[in-house]
């Protein structure tokens, strides 16, 4: 089923505006749209992991140890965000087993996956933006904007890095490592972050 890029980032605007007292609704529909973007099977390809991408995932590994090396951020965005990480299920346990096994690759499948291969005429540089706008999208809703521009540039330059190296390996593995383990060093930073602001 082809689901266009921008409807999976409606629904999670409109249910986190919508429903703020369920974050769950928010992911659980966003990411029940990448599944359905994303059912065709070379979209879940993982492809060969080469001397480059094996490079590029241990050249992630140090973003683990950075939530702890952060002093506490006066500016942290506290309201709906910490009303976002109390409202969802199994605490930090939970959030992060929920970005390993079901975010990092859905969204690796629909949109390394998927719209890679069904927008091959976008350059790099726009699937990366279009990912960042996604991200840009939510942020708007939980954190002040300063905290905005950040959330749209990072996951821009991840996603047009995932993208190089997707197109270049031929699947979305080394993507989708580097991808869990940067979900897991922003779970770590907010967690680390909340504790302080709490």
């Amino acid at each position: 089923m082809r689901i266009p890029f921008w409807v999976p980032s409606l629904w999670i605007a409109a249910a986190l505006i919508g429903q703020p007292q369920r974050p769950w609704l928010a992911l659980a529909g966003y990411h029940g749209l990448c599944l359905a973007g994303s059912l065709d099977r070379k979209a879940w390809a993982l492809g060969r992991v080469d001397r480059v991408g094996l490079a590029w995932i241990i050249a992630a590994l140090p973003l683990l140890f950075l939530p702890w090396l952060l002093p506490p951020l006066t500016a942290f965005p506290k309201g709906p965000l910490s009303l976002l990480m109390s409202r969802l299920p199994g605490g930090l346990p939970g959030q992060i087993a929920y970005a390993l096994v079901v975010n990092a690759p859905v969204e690796e499948a629909y949109w390394r996956g998927a719209l890679l291969r069904e927008k091959g005429r976008w350059s790099l540089l726009q699937h990366g933006c279009a990912f960042g706008l996604h991200h840009a999208v939510a942020a708007a809703i939980l954190f002040p904007w300063p905290w905005v521009l950040p959330a749209l540039l990072l996951p821009a330059l991840a996603g047009a890095g995932w993208s190089w190296l997707a197109r270049r390996n031929g699947g979305a593995a080394v993507p989708f490592l580097q991808h869990a383990v940067a979900d897991l060093s922003v779970l770590i930073l907010v967690a680390c972050q909340m504790k302080t602001a709490l």
